[in-house]
């Protein structure tokens, strides 16, 4: 193949041949072109045609050798390349495909098919020799293929059993067989079909993708019936069931398959893919029509199940759901939609009618007043049914909620109509005296009358919710305000003069006084009634019309219904219901509107309560609360307790039955049970178990509420029992149950913990984590007052602390001193702030885990540890590095600086982790500082043994120093800034080091062409003399080889600067004098060309110095300056650039200046010294430059006497 490299060239190629100049091997091939064979370095072969100039001038007749039938890629052919010999057996194709090599299989292939079918495309292909034609025939060759793709399309097939690393290795070779073929066919497009293999083209990634699909709709035929039991329909069971096999699936693809398609999301097909099956299937069971439970569990894959599945956090970024079609056509989603929508809208409807059936004749009476559950568990089964169908009900429509607002409103006048209109019928003959004559006459009284009867009536209201009782005495309120205007506008007096105005009006305000205050004290939140009378009263004392005619229409604006007397009837308030198709909520009102009107008549005609529960009754089945109240109601009988009225005296009967020894015996039993559902708190997890534990909660605090009714009395009088300290008793069992469950938690069985000490920490930190999710979840809702779960959280830290001072009290392994950190810093911190316990356990509430005495010890013994492992994975690093770097793309590699970064960069990253604090890791890094030191003091030793291999040491640990400037560079926030810069200067000593070890032998050969610059030679002869010393820099630097292109850029610029250095340096020796300008102007212009030449060379060559360029110009410009004070103005500036540059540099370059009389040159000295001294440097604002690259610090290193 013409100029193109094989990897297995040794084998192409019979053993014949002829070494000529050049490395290369010469070949006849059969036509009897000649073909140049080259090796290189990787032993990789290059088959080049020989050109005109290279051919031999003869060559042996060349012999091959006989090979028996099928074994010519058996035999091993032995190719010298100069003192280079490859030794290495290739592996034939059965080989190759016994190993699952599949790419080298196929090349092996494709290369005979090439030679057998003549290929002229890409330069491949050429005419076949006898041996070649004997083993490369048709049908070999296909018989080869044949056992190649039966491999490939096997461990294709396998892809749902891959999971080792040999499994995904054959697999990914497999998909880049594939890969290569597919190039292969578009190789022999074009090509006549006569003139190309008849197997081509393979169409190899069509026939990937179709064996996919079949594996793909296999395995989801094969998938297995869902076992839930909760899942009863055999549809239901085969959808959930493929729907698990998907999501199995796909989440193996991404964990095992997806690294072996490296330029192909594999993840997206087989997404689509399943998604093909998966809506064939669906579709393909809602074609018979289905039940109504199927048809939402349909719609529950739908909206809910498959989108959940393929939005694994998993699966998120690999597969793009939103490309893929929707799983059910609107032709077929929406009869199901519809179909699920009526089930629902029947079963509603049913269960609210039940409800309305099912309520209680009598209700219990609950902290004070009458209570019924029909509203909670209407509300309940309408926000579940909505949640099941918020993909169509996002909420009740506007429509549809202004409708049932409206029927809220009417139900809840006609309950307050049910206990006013009575009220109103008995005050209906004080009513009859307002706006009367006698009203005017005597209104204090009337008023009186009628508000002593309100009172009456008030306070009758009881067993009512506080707001019900508010709203209540509001609706009052306002029926006795609107009756007393109602009656002041029944024309029955007319007030003709002024002073009955004034008496009529200051009447009302009184009037409107008195019924504010009855109301408002009572309850009522209508205090914008208040105004309404004095507003009328106000229109009764003005005299001008268009006062009158104002204050009228302002209150019309505030209370709109306000109009003519004419238009009074106008307006109707028994408006009807509209009937909707939305009417099945407001349906359930009316029902219960009606239900309420039958129940409305006469209190006096209702049946009587259920006979109430005994206390043994109520104790089995666990309604503590009502069983305490009977025991607090015979206990308060039994001790006459006079307080907030209550008791009174006994009859002989109740002092037999409430004797004190059979009352306190209840109460024991009471407290057993109580304190037995408080025991079970770790089992809670039904309803009827919170609901115990919550009756046992409300006990607590109803005992603890009879406590302090007792304080004060003194001990004689009060019950032997009380106080009872409920609370206390409370909160010390939870701290037994606490630490015993603590004590019984066991040891972790994680594998990877050896230590006791370990396995018992993390046993007890994942009890104290699966408790607390477990109280938040079932036992929070059961404490409602009170955050239980802090209080748990605070228990669970006390027996926590006091285990992890028990553990360290002893003294700890440095393995166990970095678990117990870990818990301290880490894992505890992450169980208290788990999403769950967020918002309901105060984390920073909680003392530290460890006291500073005991924390900073281990901390310290942690550092200590952490330090002496880190020096010794460093030195070790060192100790084991090879003698001979492996050449890689070129240059020298090693891996020192990768092994020592990643110990390094784990180390204190780790200890980050445990102590929890940057700052403290911090001490970590001062082992980069002893490493660095260690490593200098190596690489010194390489440089002074100077073996065979220091050169290609040092080149490849010049990449390792770049490396580690790096890396400092970039993570500076992990070291303190005095270690951070003092890492950077012994990196920069250790590269002089290395860079030293290159240049010192050049400046040795070049010291003679040195000796010439700067004399009366290199003035005549500047140009040879500086071309001289360039060529002799120039030869030096193509021996720079094998160098990281980096690294040879840093040091060329090392070498750029170090001869820059020396050429200014003899300068400086004073071994001429420029007497004259014309001398002056000729030295200058050789400085200008040679330092042109000089910056040209190194730049060409890799150096990134720039700024040296300017150096040689600007001395030259000091030779042809005349006037002192132009050349006092350059040498500041000279100094201002380069601090370094000094006063005895100064006399040594003006010595070249011989024309500069005594008194000049002390001026310009002293001008210079002045001006060092008021400008001396400060700290240097690029202390992080690196100083290779930095022209600054140039004249510190040119020294002169």
């Amino acid at each position: 193949a013409h100029g193109k490299v094989l990897d297995r060239a040794p084998s192409l190629f019979p053993p014949t041949k002829r070494h000529f100049e050049g490395g290369c091997s010469v070949h006849k091939t059969g036509k009897g072109k000649l073909r140049a064979v080259r090796l290189s370095r990787a032993g990789k072969m290059t088959v080049e045609p020989i050109s005109t100039a290279d051919r031999p001038t003869s060559l042996p007749k060349l012999k091959f050798p006989k090979f028996r039938k099928g074994n010519i890629f058996k035999k091993n052919a032995q190719i010298k390349n100069n003192d280079i010999q490859c030794a290495e057996t290739p592996l034939n194709f059965k080989q190759n495909l016994k190993h699952q090599h599949f790419t080298e299989a196929g090349r092996q292939l494709i290369h005979r098919e090439e030679r057998l079918f003549s290929v002229k495309q890409d330069g491949v292909g050429s005419s076949k020799s006898l041996v070649e034609e004997e083993v490369d025939y048709d049908e070999s060759l296909k018989k080869n293929y044949e056992e190649l793709y039966e491999a490939v399309w096997s461990t294709v097939e396998n892809t749902f059993n891959v999971q080792t690393e040999e499994e995904k290795k054959a697999l990914k070779q497999a998909v880049q067989l594939i890969q290569q073929e597919e190039e292969q066919d578009r190789r022999w497009e074009g090509v006549v079909e006569k003139e190309r293999p008849p197997w081509r083209p393979q169409c190899c990634k069509r026939a990937h993708d179709s064996r996919l699909q079949n594996m793909v709709l296999r395995r989801m035929e094969e998938a297995k019936l869902d076992s839930n039991t909760g899942v009863q329909s055999s549809i239901q069971k085969e959808i959930t069931g493929k729907g698990k096999r998907l999501k199995e699936d796909l989440l193996h693809i991404t964990k095992h398959v997806r690294s072996c398609y490296p330029e192909e999301n594999v993840c997206q097909l087989y997404a689509e893919l399943y998604h093909q099956a998966f809506c064939a299937k669906l579709r393909e069971i809602t074609d018979y029509g289905l039940s109504d439970g199927d048809c939402s569990h349909v719609l529950q894959w739908v909206n809910k199940h498959y989108s959940s599945i393929l939005n694994h956090e998993e699966l998120t970024g690999v597969i793009k759901y939103e490309k893929l079609e929707a799983l059910l056509p609107d032709n077929i989603l929406q009869p199901l939609e519809e179909q699920f929508l009526a089930y629902k809208e029947n079963e509603l409807q049913t269960w609210c009618q039940n409800i309305i059936k099912e309520e209680k004749a009598e209700h219990e009476l609950r902290d004070g007043y009458y209570f019924s559950h029909l509203a909670i568990d209407v509300i309940e089964v309408l926000l579940n049914e909505i949640h099941n169908r918020q993909t169509r009900i996002s909420s009740l429509s506007t429509y549809l909620r202004t409708e049932c607002m409206n029927l809220l409103t009417s139900i809840r006048e006609l309950c307050h109509g049910y206990f006013t209109k009575p009220i109103q019928k008995d005050l209906k003959g004080k009513y009859s005296k307002l706006g009367t004559r006698e009203w005017l006459k005597h209104s204090e009284d009337v008023c009186g009358e009628l508000l002593d009867g309100v009172e009456t009536h008030i306070k009758s209201f009881t067993n009512l919710e506080k707001s019900c009782l508010e709203e209540l005495l509001s609706h009052l309120h306002k029926e006795v305000l609107t009756e007393y205007v109602r009656k002041m506008m029944k024309r029955k007096i007319k007030l003709g003069d002024e002073k009955k105005q004034q008496q009529a009006a200051k009447a009302l305000h009184d009037n409107s006084q008195k019924i504010h205050t009855l109301f408002t004290e009572a309850g009522s939140n209508l205090d914008d009634l208040k105004t309404i009378l004095p507003r009328l009263a106000e229109l009764l004392t003005l005299k001008d019309p268009q006062f009158i005619e104002l204050d009228l229409v302002g209150l019309s604006k505030s209370y709109p219904g306000f109009r003519a007397v004419g238009d009074r009837m106008a307006e109707s308030q028994d408006t009807k219901c509209q009937e909707s198709e939305n009417g099945n909520l407001k349906n359930l009102f009316v029902s219960f509107i009606r239900r309420i009107s039958k129940k409305g008549g006469d209190p006096k005609t209702e049946g009587s309560a259920d006979t109430p529960k005994t206390f043994k009754q109520n104790l089995k089945e666990q309604h503590f609360t009502e069983a305490g109240r009977q025991l607090i109601h015979r206990e308060e009988r039994l001790f006459s307790v006079k307080q907030d009225a209550v008791g009174s005296s006994k009859s002989l009967v109740e002092e037999k039955e409430d004797d004190i020894e059979s009352l306190s015996e209840d109460y024991e039993e009471l407290y057993k049970a109580v304190w037995s559902a408080v025991e079970n708190t770790f089992k809670v997890q039904k309803e009827k178990e919170k609901e115990a534990l919550k009756q046992a909660v409300q006990l607590i605090q109803q005992e603890e509420e009879q406590d302090r009714r007792w304080e004060g009395v003194v001990e004689k009088e009060r019950p032997p029992w009380r106080p009872q300290c409920c609370k206390r008793t409370h909160d010390s069992r939870l701290q037994k149950m606490v630490m015993r469950r603590m004590e019984e938690a066991k040891l972790d069985s994680n594998t990877g913990i050896l230590s006791s000490i370990q396995k018992e920490i993390t046993g007890k930190g994942k009890r104290l984590k699966e408790d607390l999710l477990h109280i938040t979840k079932h036992v929070r809702s059961c404490y409602p007052e009170e955050n239980v779960c802090q209080l748990y959280a605070e228990l669970y830290h006390q027996a926590f602390c006091a285990k992890l001072r028990e553990i360290t009290d002893y003294g700890l392994s440095d393995g166990d001193c970095s678990h117990v950190l870990q818990w301290v810093n880490i894992h505890y911190s992450s169980i208290l702030t788990h999403e769950e316990l967020t918002g309901v356990i105060k984390y920073e509430k909680l003392e530290a885990l460890l006291p500073d005495n005991i924390l900073q010890p281990l901390e310290e013994q942690f550092l200590a540890y952490k330090e002496n492992e880190l020096q010794t994975w460093c030195q070790n690093i060192i100790k084991e590095e090879k003698a001979e770097p492996e050449l890689r793309d070129g240059y020298y590699f090693t891996h020192l600086a990768i092994d020592v970064i990643e110990c390094f960069h784990a180390a204190v990253t780790a200890a980050q982790t445990v102590l929890g604090s940057s700052s403290k890791s911090q001490r970590v890094t001062h082992q980069m500082k002893e490493f660095l030191q260690s490593y200098q003091d190596y690489l010194k030793n390489v440089t002074e043994d100077n073996q065979g291999n220091s050169e290609a040491v040092l080149k490849a640990n010049l990449h390792c120093i770049r490396q580690f400037r790096k890396y400092i560079t970039d993570k500076q926030d992990l070291f303190p800034a005095h270690i951070r810069t003092e890492c950077m200067n012994l990196l920069t000593s250790i590269r002089e080091l290395c860079h030293g070890y290159f240049t010192k032998p050049i400046q040795k050969d070049l010291k003679g062409k040195y000796s010439k610059l700067g004399t009366r030679k290199w003035l005549k002869h500047s140009e040879d003399v500086c071309g001289e010393l360039l060529d002799g820099v120039k030869t030096h630097i193509q021996n720079f080889t094998n160098l990281e292109k980096s690294c040879l850029e840093e040091l060329l610029s090392h070498l750029h600067k170090e001869v820059l250095t020396e050429y200014v340096r003899k300068m400086m020796k004073r071994n001429i004098k420029l007497g004259d300008e014309k001398k002056q102007q000729q030295a200058a212009k050789a400085l200008h060309d040679n330092g042109q030449k000089i910056h040209t060379l190194f730049t060409e060559a890799g150096s990134n110095l720039d700024d040296l360029k300017t150096i040689l110009p600007r001395l030259a410009e000091l030779l042809i300056l005349k006037d002192p004070q132009f050349i006092e103005l350059e040498l500041v500036g000279l100094s201002k650039s380069y601090p370094g540059f000094s006063a005895a540099h100064v006399c040594a370059w003006l010595y070249l200046k011989g024309n500069l009389s005594a008194s000049e040159l002390k001026a310009i000295k002293k001008t210079f010294s002045e001006f060092q001294l008021s400008n001396t440097p400060g700290e240097a604002d690029d202390q992080e430059q690196d100083p290779l690259y930095s022209s600054s610090n140039f004249f510190s290193k040119v020294l002169v006497k």
